[in-house]
């Protein structure tokens, strides 16, 4: 790894131009520039990992390309890491200055600046790679493809303003993974990269951190989960550095914050900025776009800006926040409200042309439960258990000493279909709104996720999910396969054994901070607790059980999953057709069969055969909205037959 000097006098490797320093490098070599300023004729090709930079750590070189070519070339082969450091590169006339046609390459950009000179319709920075760093930089247009990509004390997008006429120009960056760290992003698309993993069915969702941000005008989230932390929201921050906008951003009404599909954001500490000078276009704070993106804003003042927020789907979550924005909603819209206050909550209750559901989501996880179809007994045991927690969460924050400080862990007893999950779910939210955990965590766990293949695996696999779940619910399904002669096999029980050991070892040192809940058949469960570990018995006393619902409650779960599934019946006779249907059928289901998952599968094979039906109609293609909806008395008899006939195979 040698150094080149360019343009240094009385030098060995001393060369007069950077391309010929590039053309003369080797992998790991670093390029020295002495000189204030350089003026590329033609591209430069780099073919190797090399550094170019200032001789002067404190100093900036300025680095003009030429119109109409690229300035610095990553060329497709090149696999290892290009930095430039202390660069201020200025590129002219539809003028690339940095392009990157590698995907392998790890391109890191330290105190540069790429600019441009005049009008230009050309990104800055283009590049395919495999990250991408930018360290007190700014870029103002960039169009980059790369798995990660990292920015710190940088601004990305024409910031500052430096990007003449480049208000049309958007900039995009796509990355599987993401992190800003004090960073200005204006006129900008920030978009998830999904990739295939080894299975070839799942996508993995990209995600991005950003911290202390400042969103200008026009930033697009989309296809990512976004956590930001400490952001300011503002119509045009280059005002704040005494340039002009052009006559076309003055012209429209700008978005400081876009979602756009699959767009994912959760932002706390946020504030929108509103105290710039007179020639401040149209300004909204948010724009959500499709009705597959979320944002969840937590612990912000939103002041107003001078143009109402604007939805056309998609769910809206505030929690403790302060909001005096207007909002407009074309479109429909979920929304949560945890201790805020908003305009936009009285929009969507009051809303009366019928184009969006008055959706919002007031009620406390409580509430929910009690609207859930009986379960008497499980409801009142778990507002005692939730009631009880949340005093002792007072008196711990006031000191207060307390004899009744019990752990909160839990085992539900039932059948398939009785609820337990859901209510799980229920009681994590419920201690989280009362305070009791910090977190609406739930994770879903069976005797495989504790359990290792091999000895020495077991603790540390489940020392990792209880992790996994501090601060909420650890909910562990079908938990009586952690008990013994399940499998038969001596190594099989030593492993889950271990597993509990090492469960309830972590259940004592997170005892603050985790909840476990675990579910299965009453009996099966009972032995479990019996026969097992007697330390976990003495740590799970909280035994809750679910009991099959009755032939009524089932009819309720019946009419509830139609609706949900927006199956309409054809008439009176076919309701009570399926109300007959579900009498024949109930008992012929065995053990576990009085619980709603049956519902499921009832309403599913009536889809289905509707479904069939619909098809094969002469008129398929005329069928109205309305058809394509309902069930008719045959559907419901065809089902019920076949699923007559299974569990008469069945026994």
């Amino acid at each position: 790894m040698a150094i080149l000097e360019v343009s240094r006098r009385g030098f060995k490797k001393n060369y007069q131009t950077i391309n010929q320093a590039v053309a003369n490098a080797i992998n790991g070599d670093t390029i020295v520039l002495n000189k204030d300023s350089y003026v590329l004729d033609s591209p430069i090709n780099i073919t190797t990992s090399l550094t170019i930079k200032s001789a002067n750590p404190d100093q900036i070189v300025t680095i003009n390309t030429s119109s109409r070519q690229s300035g610095f070339i990553m060329q497709a082969n090149l696999q290892g890491n290009v930095t430039f450091e202390n660069i201020n590169l200025v590129c002219a006339e539809q003028s690339v200055g940095i392009q990157s046609l590698s995907e392998s390459v790890r391109l890191k950009l330290v105190h540069c600046n790429l600019t441009h000179s005049q009008e230009n319709w050309y990104p800055a920075l283009v590049a395919r790679a495999a990250s991408l760093t930018l360290t007190s930089s700014n870029v103002d247009s960039l169009n980059v493809v790369a798995n990660r990509f990292v920015a710190t004390f940088a601004s990305l997008g024409d910031y500052f303003g430096q990007c003449v006429g480049s208000f049309n120009q958007e900039s995009i960056v796509q990355s599987q993974h993401v992190v800003l760290e004090s960073v200005g992003i204006q006129n900008l698309s920030l978009i998830g990269l999904s990739i295939n993993v080894s299975d070839s069915t799942k996508v993995v969702k990209s995600t991005a951190n950003l911290e202390y941000v400042t969103l200008g005008a026009n930033v697009l989230f989309s296809e990512m989960n976004y956590k930001l932390n400490h952001v300011r929201l503002c119509a045009l921050p280059m005002l704040m550095h005494n340039s002009k906008p052009s006559a076309a951003l003055l012209g429209n009404t700008v978005s400081s914050l876009i979602l756009s599909a699959n767009a994912n954001v959760t932002m706390s500490d946020v504030s929108v900025i509103t105290d710039v000078k007179e020639s401040v276009p149209r300004f909204r704070a948010f724009a959500i776009q499709n009705s597959t993106a979320t944002l969840n804003v937590k612990m912000s003042q939103l002041n107003s800006a001078n143009s109402p927020s604007v939805v056309t789907g998609g769910t809206i979550m505030f929690e403790n926040v302060a909001d005096a924005n207007d909002w407009t909603i074309q479109g429909d819209l979920k929304t949560s409200n945890r201790n805020s206050q908003s305009n936009l909550f009285k929009v969507v209750q009051h809303k009366t042309d019928g184009s969006v559901a008055d959706r919002t989501d007031t009620k406390s996880s409580l509430e929910k439960l009690d609207e859930l179809t009986g379960l008497t007994p499980v409801k009142e045991r778990v507002k005692q258990l939730v009631a009880t927690a949340k005093v002792n969460a007072m008196r711990k924050a006031r000191g207060v000493k307390s004899n009744n400080d019990v752990a909160l862990h839990m085992c539900f007893l039932g059948d398939p279909g009785t609820g337990k999950t859901t209510v799980a779910r229920l009681v994590g939210q419920a201690l989280y709104e009362e305070g009791v955990l910090k977190s609406t965590k739930f994770v879903e766990a069976r005797q495989a996720d504790l359990v290792g293949q091999h000895l020495g695996e077991t603790a540390p696999k489940t020392r990792a999910l209880v992790e996994s779940a501090l601060d909420g619910i650890l909910f562990i399904d079908e938990a009586y396969e952690l008990g013994p002669d399940l499998t038969g096999g001596s190594n099989a029980d030593a492993f889950n054994a271990e597993a509990v050991t090492e469960l309830i070892a972590q259940m004592d040192n997170h005892k603050d901070r985790l909840v476990v809940i675990m579910a299965g058949y009453t009996q099966d469960m009972l032995n479990f607790m019996r026969n097992g570990n007697p330390g976990l018995r003495s740590r799970i006393n909280n035994m809750i059980e679910f009991p099959n619902y009755s032939l009524i409650e089932m009819k309720k779960i019946l009419r509830y999953q139609l609706k949900k599934t927006n199956t309409r019946v054809a008439s009176r006779q076919t309701v009570a057709l399926l109300d007959r249907g579900l009498e024949q059928l109930v008992p012929k289901t065995g053990k576990g069969g009085g619980n709603g998952r049956f519902i499921r599968n009832y309403v599913q094979k009536i889809d289905e055969l509707r479904d069939l039906r619909l098809s094969n109609s002469p008129n398929f293609e005329s069928l109205t909205n309305r058809q394509l909806e309902v069930a008719n008395e045959q559907d419901v008899k065809e089902a019920v037959k076949i699923l007559d006939e299974q569990f008469e195979i069945m026994r």
